[in-house]
């Protein structure tokens, strides 16, 4: 069996010394050029890993200027390919071309090791930049799926005052049960809240979703660190949170940032259990 890593990051370099190390066949092309040696090279291997995400515009590979049509143009029939293929017409033309498509997020092993990186990686960021500390400060977690629940947890346990806000009301009563205080998100575009994030000193977003107006963003203290932790289209417009001088930072992709080595370590460990588990037959 023959591994390719394809792109990304150091995170991708980590992957291919544990994968190595296990004792599979492995090679790795962070950066590299799509000419006839590469095509080869690609044509022959097994299984082809890809970097998380795949690509962010749906057409180049990630962080390079290589098209991904090229390169899916160039992968043999039956071959396996993982990575973090969020773009469903990248997941169509690799099912087209009969190549057995692996997104790395539909395994619940992997996002759950990767939602406790980002959890923990966000409470790292955010002692960067606020000036208090997280004992006895008061925090909105907006969100609780994987990284909401852990980073609640998280934040509890280092003391702090949490209030969390979730879509379901079952995560409501739920956060309530566990000791935290809990709102729908439905009270983000409700009339007259404009005071409803007045005393926080600390905000993590985990939705991938416009929530939170220009009306009810001028209420928040400048004094207040906001970490948006979603991926696009983000719960804030930047643009906004700009001119009126809010304390607002991306911090998406945090894995990769933060610890690059367990994070590769688990793009490896998933893909090991998954071709042990025979759920892959190459």
């Amino acid at each position: 069996m023959k591994i390719l890593i394809l792109g990304g990051d150091s995170r991708q370099s980590y992957a291919y010394a544990l994968l190595q190390k296990r004792g599979y066949q492995v090679s790795l092309y962070q950066s590299f050029v799509l000419d006839e040696s590469m095509k080869r090279i690609i044509s022959d291997s097994d299984v082809i890993v890809l970097p998380i995400p795949v690509s962010k515009d749906g057409v180049h590979l990630n962080s390079s200027d290589v098209l991904m049509v090229d390169i899916i143009n160039c992968i043999s029939k039956n071959s396996v390919v993982y990575g973090g293929i969020t773009h469903a017409n990248l997941k169509s033309i690799m099912i087209e071309n009969h190549i057995i498509v692996k997104n790395l997020f539909d395994f619940e092993d992997f996002t759950i090791n990767n939602a406790l990186i980002s959890a923990e990686g966000a409470l790292y960021y955010v002692k960067e930049k606020y000036k208090g500390s997280i004992y006895k400060s008061r925090v909105a977690v907006l969100g609780f799926g994987r990284i909401g629940k852990i980073l609640s947890f998280y934040l509890n346990a280092h003391g702090s005052d949490v209030s969390v806000f979730a879509r379901r009301e079952s995560d409501v009563a739920w956060c309530k049960l566990i000791g935290f205080y809990a709102y729908n998100t439905e009270i983000l575009s409700s009339k007259n809240n404009e005071k409803l994030f007045v005393n926080y000193d600390i905000i993590f977003n985990t939705i991938p979703s416009r929530l939170m107006s220009e009306e009810l963003l001028k209420s928040i203290s400048a004094d207040t660190v906001i970490l948006d932790l979603a991926s696009a289209p983000y719960a804030i417009d930047e643009e906004v949170a700009k001119a009126i001088n809010l304390n607002y930072y991306r911090e998406s992709s945090i894995p990769g940032r933060y610890a690059p080595k367990s994070a590769g370590e688990i793009i490896a460990i998933t893909i090991i259990n998954d071709i042990l588990s025979r759920r892959t037959e190459i």
